[in-house]
């Protein structure tokens, strides 16, 4: 008799896909650290036909479209797996004195691997590049050097202009994570591990929603709503995993700013973005009961915010609303390792202050803002999971 299957003996990992949809060549990179999953397994709505004559019950049952949904829980150890709710990643890194350092020599567009330079002295293989600056920067890792063309691992995903910088940089490296106008797709890989393994894969994810957020005494962390396209027939293979040893962003690593300053007594806060993402179903004979794409809608943000009162400019601030704020719930585990997560045109919508029976009166406040980003130092050149 086979032994059951145990939540002790499981494996969780992604990789992005070339084309949405179709399952990604590798898929080892880990969210986070995740306790427990709920996959996006295939919910089916049958639809149901009554006809007169047939009494009470249906008289037919009909396989309708396939549902793939689910969220995930992590604790947050880097910021890429939030790049796949956001959709677009700028980054810039170190300069290296007496590295690589010229100029292209020829426009980049979405996808290419081969980048041209003025001059390819100073740079060797497996340097990082570092193409264009500032809000279109984005590093890449050298691996072939021909004359002064440079072949680099991960095709470009923003397009660059002929004659923008390019040199070489080593970590930190800072990212930028903000609004893009199309989400990444990724393959998620759940293995059962056992005398026979069972391995699911569900290709064509999307990130539909985020929450991020911490408590007192506890890490930061993020709930990731998923959507899948399809799901690939069960097997046997799992990919090797390799997990991270990075310590997750704490409580005590963690500063919120709020109107102007930093709230000293917070207890709890919490951000919700949510791509408004809606699943396709076309009129069509193939695959149509699974999504044929996924549409990203308008963004919708929210904040909220548990403090300890100990004045009232909050209860003010309903009372007159004022200018709008900004928000920054910044972890750093140390100057050169920390995540940022901000917000702008902050408004705030409701905060009661109740009357407890006893203890400190705490404020639950709540926002709407316009815009949401998360900036990210650390020692990865470029999220991208593979």
């Amino acid at each position: 008799m086979a032994d059951p299957y145990l939540g002790t003996r499981t494996q969780l990992s992604f990789g992005e896909e070339t084309t949405p949809g179709t399952k990604a060549s590798t898929s080892v990179t880990q969210f986070g650290l995740v306790n427990s999953a709920d996959l996006p397994d295939e919910e089916i709505d049958w639809l149901k036909f009554w006809n007169i004559g047939s009494g009470r019950d249906y008289n037919q049952a009909v396989e309708g479209k396939h549902i793939l949904a689910s969220s995930l829980p992590v604790t947050i150890q880097s910021g890429l797996p939030l790049f796949y709710a956001f959709g677009k990643e700028t980054c810039v890194g170190t300069a290296v004195g007496g590295g690589g350092a010229s100029t292209l020599n020829g426009a980049l567009a979405v996808g290419d691997t081969t980048v041209n330079v003025v001059s390819a002295t100073g740079y060797s293989v497996n340097d990082y590049i570092q193409i264009d600056v500032t809000t279109s920067a984005e590093v890449r890792k050298i691996t072939a050097i021909v004359t002064n063309a440079l072949t680099i691992d991960k095709g470009v995903r923003l397009a660059h202009l002929t004659g923008v910088a390019c040199g070489e940089v080593i970590a930190p490296y800072t990212h930028k994570l903000s609004l893009g106008n199309s989400l990444k797709s990724f393959t998620l890989e759940g293995a059962q591990l056992a005398d026979t393994n069972f391995v699911r894969h569900f290709d064509g994810c999307y990130m539909g929603t985020m929450d991020i957020g911490c408590a007192e005494e506890a890490a930061l962390e993020t709930t990731l709503g998923l959507k899948a396209m399809k799901t690939e027939a069960s097997g046997t293979s799992a990919s090797t995993v390799t997990p991270s040893g990075t310590v997750p962003f704490m409580f005590n690593n963690g500063v919120i700013t709020l109107h102007g300053g930093a709230l000293t007594r917070t207890t709890s806060f919490k951000l919700n973005m949510d791509n408004k993402i809606k699943e396709k179903h076309y009129i069509q004979s193939s695959n149509a009961r699974y999504p044929y794409e996924y549409i990203i809608g308008r963004r919708v943000i929210d904040i909220s915010v548990t403090a300890v009162a100990d004045a009232k400019t909050w209860w003010d601030f309903l009372k007159t609303p004022g200018a709008a704020t900004t928000f920054s719930a910044k972890f750093s585990r140390s100057a050169t390792d920390y995540i940022d997560i901000q917000a702008t045109d902050v408004r705030l919508k409701s905060g009661p202050h109740k009357f407890p029976e006893e203890g400190e009166i705490s404020v639950d406040l709540s926002y709407i803002a316009q815009t949401c980003s998360a900036e990210v130092m650390d020692a990865i050149p470029y999220y991208w999971a593979i």
